[in-house]
């Protein structure tokens, strides 16, 4: 009988381990361990390199003024993603049918967007300011839709979706208030115009207001949306005034009264769209630019997902890999040198779902390992997942007991960490070559992610798991 030797080679998790003959023995074995899936810590090594030639589909939101050409830049890179789906459509990667000509369909019909002349106008604000009256007063003589009321309380997802929806495709919105601007309605002016939008900010009810009051009002607002919206944009009106008593004074002395209903005052909220609409140019590219990122968001996610997909049956082997060579490799101590063969491997592994079109050496990736362990040593993450676990196995003296037990565990949880957090990175990053590697957002994706996993429940789950396979391969090895 075999001796299993129990001293740990990787200490917290801090490399995946030299013995190359470890992959072979076991690579049967990881095959059926399904439950929880990562990247290797070492393979943190790999960033650096496919920041440098990572193919995911840019998403941008613009704050400032939409052109022809930013436009044009935008359908550039849309047709780039669909192009990006094309090639690889027959791939493995692509494991269930993608209607790539429908997202092509629909770029085209924004291209022809660019002739429209018709402003989509959209009323929006919170309740009981006076947009169904407005809506009623304008959607004879403008294409205008009318919101939900915005600000209402626990409002369900359908509803926040019909309102995102109805104001990217909207080219001018009117943010119908009744008084003093509120910091959500503030937010909100804010938000639309980081997305394009052309905002009319009307306030309604004027006729509640005394006459000394409401320059004071108009004056508090302009103050805040000065150097948000044109001073234009700031409008009054009275969608259906209060009435008001007449009296007629007859030549006997008598009196008649009576109440009568005023004329709506929106002749300046007319006069404002009439304005807006011969220079209709700018609001509806600015609509277009908005249904253009959408479309984009939509490939960028399903593309997302397919890689992910495609990534999770390979990265999940390497925490096994950690795992066990934590759990028994006879190495005392990190060896960066022979750990790097593997780390080489599982980069090459991924490369060919990441960029499968270039070429990547083991040695380009063995160059790039020694990145990991000063990233995961400045994070504490060892220390924390370290004494989690040994916690969590000190109820149970049997598996407590057990030599390197605690490495391998640790090596296993910090390697998922890892490789949630890269695929968190690269699905978030745009592509750019010229750029370097993003130390900061990951080092933050990492610290999220790390609290995101260290629930109680989850880590009480995953350090079961974890022991089963270890007992497993303790077996197999005797």
């Amino acid at each position: 009988m075999t001796t299993l030797i129990r001293r740990p080679l990787l200490v917290g998790g801090l490399g995946l381990g030299a013995l190359l003959w470890l992959w072979a023995s076991i690579q049967s074995s990881v095959s059926e361990w399904g439950e929880w899936v990562t990247l290797g810590a070492i393979a943190w090594g790999g960033i650096w390199w496919w920041r440098q030639n990572s193919v995911s589909v840019p998403v941008k939101t613009l704050s400032s003024p939409v052109n022809k050409e930013t436009l044009e830049r935008t359908f550039t890179q849309v047709e780039g993603a669909i192009l990006l789906w094309s090639r690889f459509a027959n791939a493995e990667l692509a494991t269930e049918e993608i209607d790539i000509s429908s997202w092509q369909n629909r770029l085209n019909e924004l291209k022809e967007e660019i002739n429209r002349q018709t402003l989509k106008i959209a009323i929006t604000g919170g309740k009981n300011v006076g947009k169904s009256s407005l809506f009623e007063l304008l959607s004879q003589d403008w294409q205008i839709i009318e919101t939900p009321a915005l600000f209402t309380p626990n409002p369900s997802e359908e509803i926040q979706t019909q309102i995102e929806e109805q104001h990217r495709n909207s080219d001018v919105i009117l943010l119908v208030i009744s008084g003093d601007l509120t910091d959500s309605e503030y937010q909100t002016i804010q938000q639309l115009k980081n997305n394009h939008h052309h905002v009319i900010l009307v306030l309604n009810k004027q006729d509640q207001y005394l006459p000394q009051e409401l320059p004071s009002i108009l004056q508090q607002i302009n103050s805040r949306i000065t150097g948000k919206l044109e001073k234009e944009d700031l409008v009054v009106t009275a969608a259906i005034p209060q009435p008001i008593k007449v009296r007629k004074h007859h030549p006997d002395g008598t009196v008649d009264e009576w109440m009568e209903n005023p004329a709506p005052q929106i002749e300046s909220l007319k006069s404002r769209l009439a304005q807006v609409a011969d220079a209709s140019h700018v609001p509806i590219l600015g609509t277009i630019q908005r249904q253009a990122e959408a479309l984009q968001s939509e490939i960028q996610a399903i593309w997302n997902q397919k890689r992910r997909d495609r990534a999770l049956p390979a990265i999940e082997q390497y925490q096994w890999i950690a795992a066990t060579t934590a759990f028994a490799n006879p190495i005392p101590s990190l060896d960066l040198l022979t750990t790097g063969a593997i780390t080489g491997q599982l980069i090459l592994d991924i490369a060919k779902i990441y960029q499968p079109n270039q070429s990547f050496s083991l040695q380009q990736g063995q160059k790039v390992a020694a990145i990991v362990g000063e990233l995961i040593v400045k994070l504490g993450l060892v220390e924390l997942s370290t004494q989690t676990i040994t916690n969590i196995l000190k109820t149970n003296a049997i598996t407590y007991t057990a030599g390197g037990l605690v490495q391998g565990i640790s090596a296993a949880y910090l390697t998922r960490i890892a490789g949630l957090s890269l695929i968190e990175y690269f699905q978030t990053q745009d592509f750019n070559p010229e750029q370097g590697f993003n130390l900061e957002k990951l080092t933050s994706i990492i610290k999220t992610i790390f609290e995101q996993n260290q629930r109680t429940a989850f880590v009480q789950s995953f350090v079961t798991s974890a022991v089963n396979k270890l007992k497993l391969v303790q077996i197999k090895s005797i």
